[in-house]
């Protein structure tokens, strides 16, 4: 059996220093993914081939997408890893089908026309919590249906908040969601996300925010000592 990851940049291992990503004028042609991220770990651990699907800067609609394609590319059981991504990111195609470079993320963080009209204009958190956990109850519907193993971790509590921007449709799918997703540090959705948990132990990050080695390797210690697998 195989253990395969998805998520975004945290799970692809940017700034571990075994992870590759080579460039040409296209865009990316190869990335190597980290072996040194907690998912990697824990292949080793249970003995599993380890397959990595992760893609930097992935939003959660790319990610929910990438855990359908590949239940349909590889049609296997295997062990999903996941972790879900931050909520206001916005994924968008430029075409129909998946090409290289056909695929965008914004954030709020980028620069250029697309973002500049999508978070002055277009953007809320009411659809940003929204999208997420109707993203995240899809992929836990399909690998539930498949009889799959999977383990489920995410970057973001603020799709859990029910102080701003709820209503009974958040209400019911944070509800629905929750009982699948592991958070760190407590029961407290919204306060105990991984990032949050890696952020309170002050483990060391990489200029680009990235949490190293020791977060990984924490993060797998608890997910084998809580029996999360």
């Amino acid at each position: 059996m195989k253990l395969k990851s998805f998520g975004c940049s945290f799970i692809s291992g940017d700034e571990l220093p075994d992870h590759h990503v080579k460039f040409d004028n296209t865009g990316i042609i190869d990335v190597r993914h980290s072996q040194l991220t907690f998912p990697a770990l824990l292949a080793k651990h249970l003995g599993l081939e380890y397959e990595c699907h992760a893609e930097g800067a992935s939003g959660n609609l790319r990610i929910m997408r990438n855990i359908i394609l590949e239940t349909q590319r590889d049609p296997e059981p295997a062990f999903y890893v996941v972790q879900w991504s931050m909520i206001e990111r916005y994924d968008y195609t430029l075409y129909a089908d998946w090409p290289i470079g056909s695929w965008k993320t914004i954030m709020a963080q980028s620069t250029g026309d697309d973002a500049e009209t999508y978070y002055r204009h277009l953007h809320s958190e009411y659809r940003d919590k929204l999208t997420t956990l109707i993203n995240i109850n899809t992929a836990i519907d399909l690998l539930t249906s498949l009889n799959y193993r999977f383990l489920m971790t995410y970057t973001d509590g603020l799709m859990f908040c029910q102080k701003w921007n709820k209503d009974p449709v958040i209400m019911y799918f944070q509800t629905k969601v929750q009982k699948h997703l592991r958070s760190f540090g407590g029961e407290h959705f919204y306060h105990d996300s991984w990032y949050n948990w890696c952020l309170r132990n002050q483990w060391p990050r990489g200029p680009g925010g990235h949490p190293l080695e020791l977060a990984h390797e924490e993060t797998f210690k608890q997910i084998i000592a809580s029996n999360w697998v």
